[in-house]
C-alpha cells in the first residue's frame, strides 16, 4: 500500500505521455529496478503490445513494440493475474535469455469493463547485455557493440566456497564466473588455513586508513551499478 501511495504522489496533475514517463520513473525508483515499461495492447486477443513508456538503466528510453510470445509478459496480459519471479526468469522464459533477466515483476491494467489492455513490467538482471542500446552508435559501431557487451562477462571473487555460491545463486545476483582459487586450497575459515595465494585485493583498511595495494594496471573504484550482497 505504501508503494502505491508513494506511486499516486508522483503523479499528481499529470496526464497522458507525462503520466506515463513519470511512472515508469517513480516505479523503477521505488522497486530498485533496472528496467521498467507501460505497454498497450496492439490487438485482441492480444499477441503484441507496444510500450508508453520505457525506463532503463537511470533513464528513459526508446519505447518498442514486441510479440507476447515466450515471454512471461504474455502470461500477464493473457492471464490477467500479477506475476512475480525473484530469479531464474531466464530460464523460464528462454527468450529473455538474450537479455540476462533475473527477476520480474508484471501487473495487468485493466479496464472498467475488466478487459485488460496492457500492463507494467519491471526487469532486473545483467544489465551489461543492452547497455549498447543507450550508446550514440550507428551502422557497424552499434553492431560491434551489441557483440562486445554481450561478450562481456561478470566475475566474482573472494572467499568463494559452495555454499557461498549457493547463496548467491539463490539470490539471483548476476555473475557468471565464480573465483574458487583461495577454497580450493582450502585457504578458508573451515579448515583453519591460511594458504591465500590471491592478488585481487586493490586495497585494504589499517587502523581506520585505506592503504593502496592493486597490482600494476589495477586500482579501486567506485560502481554505482553493483549492490552489496548481504
Amino acid at each position: 500500500m505504501d508503494i502505491l501511495l508513494e506511486l499516486a504522489d508522483g503523479l499528481t496533475g499529470l496526464r497522458g505521455e507525462a503520466a506515463y514517463a513519470a511512472l515508469v520513473q517513480q516505479f523503477a525508483a521505488i522497486v530498485a529496478a533496472r528496467e521498467v515499461f507501460l505497454t498497450e495492447c496492439c490487438n485482441y486477443p492480444a499477441t503484441r503490445v507496444r510500450m508508453l513508456a520505457h525506463w532503463y538503466m537511470g533513464q528513459f528510453a526508446p519505447s518498442e513494440e514486441f510479440d507476447l510470445s515466450g515471454t512471461p509478459c504474455e502470461e500477464v496480459i493473457l492471464g490477467g493475474e500479477p506475476l512475480f519471479v525473484s530469479h531464474g526468469a531466464s530460464e523460464r522464459w528462454p527468450a529473455e535469455l538474450e537479455w540476462g533477466t533475473q527477476a520480474y515483476l508484471g501487473l495487468p491494467c485493466i479496464d472498467s469493463k475488466g478487459v485488460v489492455i496492457g500492463h507494467i513490467a519491471c526487469k532486473h538482471g545483467e544489465a551489461i547485455d543492452r547497455e549498447w542500446q543507450s550508446w550514440s552508435l550507428t551502422g557497424q559501431d552499434r553492431r560491434i557493440a551489441e557483440q562486445y557487451c554481450r561478450d562481456v562477462k561478470i566475475a566474482v571473487t573472494g572467499g568463494f566456497t559452495a555454499a557461498k555460491i549457493r547463496q548467491f545463486e539463490d539470490l539471483g545476483v548476476p555473475a557468471d564466473l565464480y573465483g574458487v582459487g583461495s577454497w580450493l586450497l582450502s585457504s578458508c575459515d573451515d579448515h583453519g588455513t591460511s594458504n591465500d595465494f590471491t592478488a585481487d585485493v586493490v586495497r585494504v583498511k589499517i587502523d581506520g586508513r585505506w592503504v593502496d595495494m592493486a597490482k600494476t594496471g589495477r586500482r579501486w573504484c567506485d560502481n554505482l551499478m553493483l549492490e552489496r550482497v548481504e
